[in-house]
């Protein structure tokens, strides 16, 4: 997710930047959303440190101060909970404002939206060709047994994967041969 300061910084350029990939930065909304989380953050830090006071002045306080004090103090109470809310609500807008914008492209990268415009630089040997549909090796690893990513979902959530049999033996025959050839070549 990106820094919106950094995005808002003129020297990173960022609104040409993302031009160049189809995107428009809408600088005035970005702006405005981090102003308000700002406005909201010092509003809830000034009520909460004027709490503070009164609650010193509170103990210290005569008896017939001390009500009004009390009152002020419940009304900070809340002014401090609407300030947080208000936070929470404009930093979840605001993050998602920044999800929805793409990664900055570097300087030679060319220009566009889709893989449609990029560039061909440089390529090696022949693609293959099958005389049958390639499958995907998530669906062969699964059909032979070796790949559960159901229960991984259900272990650690998604994009973990849970190797069985086979696959487990495999995972660790590479691992030992990467450390066999790796110390082969000097790596300690």
């Amino acid at each position: 997710m990106h820094d919106p300061r950094v995005l808002l910084d003129p020297a990173t350029d960022a609104v040409r930047r993302l031009a160049r990939r189809g995107f428009a930065l809408d600088v005035a909304s970005l702006e405005k959303l981090l102003a308000a989380r700002n406005a909201a953050i010092h509003r809830g830090d000034d009520a909460r440190a004027e709490s503070r006071r009164t609650a010193t002045s509170v103990r210290s306080a005569s008896a017939d101060d001390r009500p009004a004090l009390v009152e002020r103090a419940r009304e900070l109470k809340g002014v401090i909970a609407e300030a947080e809310a208000e936070a929470r609500d404009l930093d979840a807008q605001l993050q998602d404002l920044l999800l929805g914008i793409p990664n900055l492209p570097a300087d030679d990268v060319p220009d566009g939206s889709s893989e449609d415009d990029a560039r061909f630089v440089r390529g090696w040997g022949e693609p293959p060709t099958f005389d049958f549909t390639p499958r995907d090796h998530v669906d062969v690893a699964e059909g032979l047994g070796i790949l559960d990513l159901q229960r991984a979902t259900k272990l650690a959530g998604p994009r973990f994967v849970v190797l069985r049999g086979k696959g487990a033996k495999l995972e660790r025959a590479l691992a030992r041969y990467f450390l066999d050839v790796a110390e082969g070549n000097g790596y300690t």
